[in-house]
């Protein structure tokens, strides 16, 4: 029998993110949530006027997870500083998994 994380694994997919890529966007509606494999990326919220950084991830990190628990809206925005490898996970194949 196939455990869960066995399971998860088979809806887990690479994906390559060129640098400068902003690959989350504050506000957008979101269907899928990141883990970093490799390279740095920035956090950053928008207003009118300004872009503020919150925060600089590296491997390891998972980003676009909260949007599972708030019906998919995105509170801030992700930006590749670098090449990235990610992990890619759909919401929906995250509730199959369990």
């Amino acid at each position: 029998m196939r455990t869960n994380s066995t399971t998860l694994c088979g809806f887990v997919e690479e994906r390559s993110i060129p640098a400068g890529e902003e690959f989350i966007r504050q506000d957008d509606i979101g269907d899928r949530c990141f883990v970093l494999a490799s390279g740095q990326a920035a956090v950053l919220q928008r207003d009118e006027d300004d872009e503020i950084v919150l925060s600089t991830v590296g491997p390891g990190e998972c980003l676009g997870e909260l949007g599972y628990f708030s019906d998919g809206r995105r509170s801030a925005s992700v930006r590749a500083l670098e090449d990235l490898e990610v992990l890619e996970l759909y919401y929906t194949d995250l509730q199959r998994a369990s």
